[in-house]
C-alpha cells in the first residue's frame, strides 16, 4: 500500500466476547483527507477509533494504516480525546512537550512553541490547565497531537463538551489549524450540523452492531457556511439516513 492510502478496512469485526460491536467495516481514507463519522451513542464510533489507532485489535478481517497492518499506538496517529486528557501538574508547554520526550530539550521546547503559536496559546504556555477554558484546553490537546508530526489524527467527539457557541467557534479554529498539515482525520461526532462543516467525506453507521449504512462526499469548497444552501442541503440528505438508526433528529 505505501504511503498513497493513510487507512484501509477490509471486512472489520469486533466483538467483545457475544456482544457484536462492529460488523464488515469497509473503508479508505486517502492522505489529507477529513472523513467524519455519525452514529447512534454507543454504536461503537469510539472502539473504531481505538483500533484504527491499535489500542486493539479486530476480532476478525484487516486494517492497513500507512504502510503497515494496523498501527503501533503513537507511530503514526496523534489522539484527541473528549476529555481533555491534560496532566493537571504541568504547564501548558509541559503538556505539549509530553509527547516529544524522544528529542534533545532545545528542539523539544521549539517544537511545542510552534505548535502552540499555530493553536493561538502561545501566551499562555507556561500556565497550568486549570487556569484555561474548555475551549482552551483542547487546542492544547490537539497541539500535544500534532506535536510528534503524525501521519493521522483520530478525534473522538473532541469538541462534545463544549458549549454551542464555543463548540462552533473550535470547528472554524480546527479547519484554521490543519491548514497547510495534510493531515488524514478520522472524527467521531453525533452533530451533523458539525460533520457536514467539517468532512470531506462523511459515513453514517448503524445501530450495534455497527455497520457502515451510507457515505457522503462533502464538496462545499470554500463556501463552508452553516446557513448555506448546499450546507443544509448536504445536512438533510445526512439527517436522513442517521434518522433511520436514532429516530432523534437535531
Amino acid at each position: 500500500m505505501g504511503n498513497n492510502v493513510s487507512v484501509v478496512c477490509t471486512n472489520v469485526t469486533k466483538n467483545f466476547g457475544e456482544l457484536g460491536v462492529l460488523e464488515d467495516i469497509n473503508l479508505t481514507v486517502q492522505p489529507g483527507e477529513f472523513a467524519v463519522f455519525l452514529g447512534p451513542s454507543g454504536c461503537g464510533k469510539s472502539t473504531f477509533l481505538s483500533l484504527v489507532a491499535g489500542f486493539d485489535f479486530p476480532s476478525s478481517g484487516n486494517i492497513q494504516v500507512m504502510d503497515m497492518d494496523q498501527a503501533k499506538p503513537g507511530k503514526h496517529v496523534g489522539f484527541v480525546f473528549q476529555e481533555y486528557a491534560l496532566f493537571p501538574w504541568k504547564t501548558v508547554l509541559g503538556n505539549v512537550e509530553s509527547g516529544l520526550l524522544n528529542l534533545e530539550k532545545a528542539e523539544r521546547l521549539d517544537r511545542a512553541m510552534f505548535y502552540l503559536e499555530k493553536v493561538g496559546l502561545e501566551d499562555f504556555a507556561n500556565e497550568y490547565p486549570l487556569r484555561l477554558s474548555g475551549g482552551m484546553k483542547q487546542r492544547v490537546g490537539i497541539a500535544r497531537a500534532l506535536a510528534y508530526d503524525p501521519d493521522i489524527l483520530l478525534m473522538d467527539e473532541p469538541f462534545g463538551a463544549l458549549d454551542a457557541q464555543t463548540r462552533k467557534y473550535m470547528q472554524q479554529e480546527l479547519h484554521r489549524i490543519l491548514e497547510g498539515f495534510q493531515k488524514s482525520v478520522l472524527f467521531v461526532t453525533h452533530s451533523v450540523l458539525e460533520a457536514v462543516y467539517l468532512a470531506d467525506t462523511v459515513y453514517v453507521m448503524s445501530k450495534r452492531p455497527a455497520r457502515i449504512v451510507y457515505r457522503e462526499e462533502i464538496d462545499l469548497g470554500e463556501e463552508r457556511h452553516y446557513t448555506g444552501d448546499r450546507f443544509l442541503q448536504y445536512r438533510e440528505e445526512i439527517l436522513h439516513y442517521l434518522n433511520a438508526q436514532t429516530g432523534i433528529s437535531e
